[in-house]
């Protein structure tokens, strides 16, 4: 899949995995499948509504990024992403 940005079409790819309850293991199990095969280092999550268990964090100890804006407190308007662009 490609992202947008402003209208624009960008060479990004992206993967979305549906998580549920039932779930998550095997979904983190392909998520941790696919970081491997591109040698991914760094993990920066946004908009991530789910608490990684701690098996998959071990495999990036140190290298996982949570910009939820709940983080953010000084970005409370309903759209936080838009005001940290702006900034």
């Amino acid at each position: 899949m490609l992202a947008t940005f402003s209208g624009r079409k960008l060479c990004i790819k992206y993967y979305v995995f549906p998580v549920t309850s039932e779930n998550k293991h095997f979904v983190e199990q392909q998520e941790l499948k696919l970081l491997k095969q591109h040698n991914i280092k760094l993990i920066v999550l946004a908009r991530y509504m789910q608490i990684l268990t701690p098996q998959f964090v071990a495999h990036y100890p140190n290298r996982i990024i949570n910009i939820h804006h709940s983080f953010l407190p000084a970005f409370s308007d309903p759209y936080p992403y838009h005001q940290v662009r702006e900034v």
